[in-house]
């Protein structure tokens, strides 16, 4: 609140009743103006002098919430730029007003009235009034409404105003109120206020033309990406829709990366308890996010900061082999050159990391040498790439439970290498000392690191059934193929020093994640491994966790908040009972 205004009871007061006063208010959280938005206040007008003077402003501007303008005829808003205002007016003020009571349009903080009306009954003196106030993005229009107090909203705007709130403003606004009096007077109270604004899929972009949240979205073994190059803040939005057959129709170029990743996503023919009825991209895209590809063999955002929407995103191509073809040290620094690219040419833009499978063990890498300093130069202050968070969907954080031939032969078919089965194995034999670096660093990083695991995901956990667990198991239940066979102790950050002894094997014993930044999804595994009909194992349980109402809900939450409760399903093993999953796999390998 600025000048005279301030808070009186429950009311607003943006003038008392005194000569000369000029006052506002608005709210801290700027609007964006890519969107529609409605409002709806109440106002009184009420004693002070007769006649009465001056009026209110409700206005949308970009200059600050601070902003505000001078007394008298002037409302409190002239001056204000750039800005646009409705004003409800109670004073004639000769060569610019129609009369003492009406309400017009205002712009950039200059006192000539726009389209005026008269509103059909007093604007002062009558008790409160109801103002209703609705912008269309889609038609560029502004509509106001104005009806006694506890009226409905009238079928017919008093005004409709051509206005395109983005050129004239900017990408996004304050909304609040200006008011002023004169040698006249009266108290101007808003008595009750209400806004709101609607996001739906378009790109919300901040003051200076950066998008206000970008997701490096990464994928894991036997994925791959075309070429391609395009212009991400052309592409109005990153919301899916219907395409044949069941399919999902994408934003982007035809057969672009950005439509691969997003594909990649999505798992249409997939349908298993707790799915989300919102794809995790759509749900991103709803918050107005740029969605973006990690690309193996790299990935840059080019252009120069001054003109945000000419910046070309091109990626290189990478084969399905590739992922497999190296290790998450090496591919750590293709992500730290594709962040720092897209951080020099959008510098205020929030980056999330949301990486699945062999790709979330690489963004957390990159997490781990960020959070030790690593990529730190002359050229890369400690910014962090402006990265605000990395989210793991069923990543090897721990490695994986002797990945010996089991592994091997699912990985001679996805180009996985001896160097990387190595790296694998010697994160698992290395999980204590691992985890316990991961939590002292959590307390020296601004960036949030959240892994999210789901049990009997079958990649981890026919390793942690063949190979033998070498870790307690996450809860006592050891029915099935002994402890620790759920696959999760693949995937989550651990405490090794919980008093529950996560350090001793045993049955009766239990390992304790590390909450933050663990947490297990609400899509476990069914437990039929076997595809029907078929003699194959169905891994394609690998990707339930990227669509399982947790993921999407907490993610969803994480673009904009910090305080995002981490997914925990209470109890993974529920919907099993005593039953065997593996039996199947065991009959049909031995």
């Amino acid at each position: 609140m600025n000048g005279h205004a301030a808070q009186a009871g429950d009311v607003l007061r943006v003038t008392d009743g005194g000569d000369w006063e000029t006052g506002s208010a608005f709210d801290n959280t700027p609007i964006s103006l890519q969107g529609s938005f409605a409002t709806h206040f109440e106002v009184d007008l009420y004693g002070g002098s007769s006649p009465p003077a001056d009026g209110i402003t409700l206005t949308i501007q970009s200059s600050g919430v601070t902003a505000l303008g001078t007394y008298g005829g002037s409302l409190g808003y002239a001056g204000v730029a750039p800005s646009l205002a409705v004003e409800l007016d109670t004073y004639y003020n000769t060569g610019v007003d129609p009369d003492a009571n009406h309400v017009a349009i205002l712009e950039n903080g200059v006192m000539d009235d726009l389209a005026p009306a008269d509103p059909p009954f007093n604007l002062y003196g009558a008790g409160p009034v109801d103002v209703w106030v609705d912008y269309d993005a889609s038609a560029l229009v502004l509509t106001v409404f104005v009806g006694d107090h506890g009226a409905a909203q009238p079928t017919s705007p008093l005004i409709s105003f051509p206005v395109n709130l983005v050129s004239l403003v900017g990408f996004s606004g304050y909304l609040g109120f200006t008011g002023a009096t004169g040698s006249d007077s009266s108290v101007q109270d808003i008595v009750n206020w209400e806004a709101s604004a609607t996001r739906g899929c378009i790109v919300q972009r901040l003051g200076n033309g950066d998008p206000a949240h970008v997701v490096v979205l990464a994928e894991g073994l036997n994925s791959s990406l075309d070429p391609g190059a395009y212009l991400p803040l052309e592409i109005p939005s990153y919301c899916s829709s219907a395409g044949p057959n069941g399919t999902r129709a994408f934003a982007g170029p035809t057969n672009s990366p950005l439509n691969e990743i997003l594909s990649d996503y999505d798992d249409p023919g997939s349908a298993y308890p707790n799915r989300s009825t919102v794809l995790l991209t759509d749900a991103l895209a709803q918050q107005g996010a740029v969605l973006l590809p990690f690309s193996y063999q790299g990935a840059r955002l080019e252009g120069g900061p001054a003109d945000p929407g000419s910046a070309t995103f091109s990626v290189k191509a990478y084969k399905s082999a590739d992922p497999g073809a190296g290790t998450s040290y090496r591919y750590s620094a293709t992500l730290e050159t594709e962040l720092a690219s897209i951080h020099s040419v959008w510098p205020e833009s929030q980056i999330m990391i949301v990486a699945h499978s062999e790709g979330g063990l690489v963004a957390e890498q990159w997490w781990v040498y960020d959070a030790e300093g690593h990529w730190v130069t002359a050229h890369r202050p400690n910014d962090h790439d402006g990265v605000t968070s990395v989210t793991t969907l069923d990543s090897p954080i721990n490695g994986l439970s002797d990945p010996t031939w089991i592994l091997k032969i699912a990985a001679s078919r996805m180009g996985v290498t001896d160097t990387l089965i190595a790296d694998w194995n010697n994160r698992w034999n290395d999980w204590q000392a691992d985890d316990k670096q991961i939590g002292r660093l959590e307390g020296k990083t601004q960036v949030r690191l959240t892994t999210i695991g789901t049990a009997w995901d079958l990649v981890y956990a026919l390793g942690d059934y063949f190979g033998g667990p070498r870790v307690p198991p996450l809860s006592n239940h050891s029915h099935v193929g002994g402890d620790g066979a759920d696959g999760l102790v693949s995937q989550l950050v651990f405490d090794p020093s919980h008093p529950a002894g996560c350090a001793s094997v045993g049955a009766s014993k239990f390992c304790q994640p590390l909450t933050p930044p663990s947490g297990t999804s609400d899509c476990n595994a069914p437990a039929r491994v076997m595809k029907p009909g078929t003699t194959s194992i169905d891994l394609s349980t690998h990707g339930y966790v990227k669509n399982c109402g947790e993921t999407v809900n907490y993610l969803s939450c994480l673009i904009s908040r910090n305080d995002c409760a981490i997914p925990s399903n209470s109890d993974p093993y529920a919907p099993y009972g005593d039953r065997n999953p593996y039996l199947q796999i065991i009959v049909l390998l031995a």
